[in-house]
């Protein structure tokens, strides 16, 4: 199921809980409310009718005037109903039958009130049992029109209920539509780059929440892709000049020894040592590439390396290889580091130096308490191109001099 589905059945079940949990509420409240106004009437006017019998003399043939008379005949001011049953058995007038036989026996076995609601004449009544010393009594009251109140009430709860869950789970997919459509439309041009190698285009993001912040993320993500390949097009471009020189060099001079073997020493030792110098230069472009293919961490165990004696090393070979004058000044210092990696950085500045510098122009290497220094006369960094030093690739567009843009 998408993440879109789950957010509307979420959002839709969420709705359904709030409106079944709030219908039963308001229902439950408004019965109880009715109900207790009821059962609050018939009360009182049960305790009025038992204070008045528990001061006179109790006998169906001389209520006529007596104060319960008079008691009873105001119940029909009240339009509640009622019976005087024998405190035992039931009367043998029918029209003095109890309204809730079941009632009168539950009320004389546990000398408490019973209030129920049944049936009288077609029409819904509330209705109080009451077991006294000399009678029970039963008070009703019609409540027809109270609970037709509260089915319609009920009828109302469940259409807005179901009203209420449709719209809410309607808003819900709206809703879930629209906080996934930014992860929809990444997921969808992820695929799209997987399936096509073809970069998307950039995925609106006008929101500030989370979601919006996942869409800028994969903005980011492929604009630094596009650049990448970009870098990596032009390097592969650089690197194939690169490879070109060295190689139609070395193949000609290779080509001129193999036609001229009657070559004076001189010139042979002359011609060896540029092969040897263009050998260098391949190598150092191919160390370059393995480099720049090697993505994972870096494996080189730290330990003691003397810089003076790498820093020689590499004087050494640049002399060889350059004919240029290097200069070394150094103060002995050992450090812990990974020598591979300081090698390879001193001698991208002493290539750089090299490379850069006017011909016959000195390199100065200076290490002072593990600081390098490379000096040369070259013409320097451009100054908006400082910033970019370190950038992987980075090669300066005003630069006229071929490389690879690997950098340091």
């Amino acid at each position: 199921m998408s993440l879109r589905r789950r957010m509307a059945l979420w959002i839709g079940t969420i709705m359904a809980l709030l409106v079944v949990a709030g219908g039963t509420f308001t229902w439950s409240l408004a019965t109880t409310n009715l109900h207790d106004s009821v059962d609050g009437l018939l009360d009182t006017e049960a305790d009025a009718i038992q204070e008045i019998s528990e001061s006179v003399d109790y006998s169906r043939r001389t209520l006529d005037g007596q104060p319960l008379a008079r008691a009873i005949a105001r119940l029909d001011e009240l339009a509640i109903r009622i019976r005087l049953l024998p405190p035992e058995g039931t009367p043998s007038e029918p029209a003095n039958a109890p309204y809730d036989v079941a009632a009168v026996q539950r009320a004389r076995d546990t000398r408490t009130d019973q209030v129920d609601t049944i049936t009288l004449d077609g029409r819904r009544h509330r209705v109080l049992t009451r077991a006294l010393p000399r009678f029970t009594m039963q008070l009703a009251t019609d409540v027809e029109s109270m609970e037709s109140g509260l089915a319609s009430l009920r009828r109302g709860l469940l259409v807005w209920g179901v009203a209420g869950v449709v719209f809410g789970s309607l808003a819900g997919w709206l809703l879930a539509r629209r906080l996934a459509k930014p992860i929809s439309d990444v997921a969808a041009a992820a695929a799209h780059l997987a399936d096509h190698d073809e970069l998307p285009e950039p995925i609106p993001a006008p929101r500030d929440d989370e979601v919006g912040e996942l869409a800028r993320s994969f903005n980011r993500l492929v604009q630094a892709l596009a650049l990448s390949r970009a870098q990596q097009q032009r390097l592969a471009a650089d690197t194939g000049h690169e490879l070109r020189t060295p190689l139609t060099s070395l193949r000609t001079r290779i080509e001129f020894l193999d036609q001229n073997p009657d070559l004076d020493a001189a010139n042979r030792q002359e011609i060896l040592h540029g092969t040897a110098t263009e050998l260098q230069t391949l190598s150092s472009l191919v160390d370059e590439l393995v480099e720049l293919a090697s993505i994972g961490p870096v494996d080189e165990p730290v330990g003691p390396l003397d810089l003076s004696a790498l820093i020689e090393q590499i004087a050494t070979q640049a002399r060889t290889t350059t004919g240029r004058p290097i200069e070394t000044h150094t103060s002995g210092t050992v450090i812990d580091a990974r020598a591979r990696l300081v090698r390879r950085a001193i001698s991208s500045l002493v290539d750089n130096a090299h490379r850069y510098s006017p011909a016959g122009t000195p390199i100065r290497i200076r290490e002072r308490s593990g600081r390098i220094e490379v000096w040369d006369k070259g013409p320097g960094i451009h100054g908006p191109d400082r910033a970019f030093v370190f950038q992987r690739f980075y090669r300066s567009a005003t630069t006229t001099t071929a490389g690879t843009g690997l950098g340091l």
